[in-house]
């Protein structure tokens, strides 16, 4: 393995979350630098969504709550709307994971999509007895506040645990 770089970590079964960066972090500066990788993979998201997508169901009811979901400019910007489609697509070629936080407002029933950059994504905690079934998404992320009297910012470390979306509380 001489002049090969080795990007696995350790473990028999997954890559290291290092390790997991270390790749994300060369597929970016591939996708960035080399025109023939941007050029494929940038086809490859034209032709998957190049002619658009309509969802829709046959109970007016349940549609109506589809197309509300599928209309609200917040989701339409970042995972609805045809160019966050295809850039969500390129951010999956590119990072090879793709993690989307389901905001749920219970009272009026609205929920807002957003993505988590996937390097953020620090632990993935699962079912003990069955590694397959994820529970949660450990999220590590660094926050800038800015203070308005004082000009001054500051960066405060912060972690969430955010539930996976097939969790069925009893």
């Amino acid at each position: 393995d001489i002049g090969w770089q080795r990007l696995s970590g350790a473990g028999d079964r997954e890559f290291s979350v290092a390790g997991l960066r270390k790749l994300r972090r060369f597929a970016r500066l591939s996708y960035l630098k080399n025109p023939l990788i941007r050029h494929g993979v940038d086809v490859q998201s034209h032709y998957v969504w190049g002619q658009g997508c309509s969802i829709s169901c046959g109970n007016s009811e349940v549609n109506d709550v589809i197309q509300k979901f599928l209309n609200d400019p917040k989701n339409t910007n970042v995972f609805t709307g045809h160019q966050a489609r295809l850039a969500k697509d390129r951010e999956l070629a590119v990072h090879g994971d793709l993690f989307l936080a389901l905001f749920t407002n219970q009272n009026v029933g609205r929920v807002v999509v957003r993505s988590i950059f996937p390097d953020e994504v620090s632990d993935i905690i699962c079912n003990p007895k069955d590694y397959q079934e994820p529970w949660f998404y450990k999220r590590e992320w660094s926050e800038l506040s800015f203070d308005e009297f004082t000009g001054g910012s500051t960066i405060k470390p912060m972690v969430a645990y955010y539930p996976d979306w097939r969790m069925v509380y009893d």
